[in-house]
């Protein structure tokens, strides 16, 4: 419900804003679970997989800032990684 409604509804004005449409819809679909669910290990789940997996990418020569300068629409796919949802949740968190 998190990514259907921040990652489809909400716009940005251009794909520079992409990082923080995504990696909000990432960290609120964990605080949702958290909060309203019976599961207790939300947020470890957080550290297991998004956080793990953007200290991974980070870690690599492809690795680049959360919010980045988008030229064309082309290369705006280019963002939708690990860097962009796991870390910019983490900073959210």
């Amino acid at each position: 419900m998190a990514h259907m409604w921040f990652g489809v509804l909400v716009t940005m004005k251009w794909w520079n804003g992409l990082w923080l449409k995504e990696s909000f819809a990432t960290y609120m679909a964990s605080l949702a679970l958290a909060t309203n669910s019976e599961f207790e290990d939300v947020w470890e789940n957080f550290y297991l997989r998004s956080k793990q997996s953007a200290y991974l990418a980070d870690q690599l020569p492809t690795t680049h800032p959360i919010e980045v300068k988008v030229p064309n629409t082309a290369e705006a796919f280019s963002n939708f990684d690990s860097i962009t949802y796991g870390k910019g949740g983490s900073v959210l968190e």
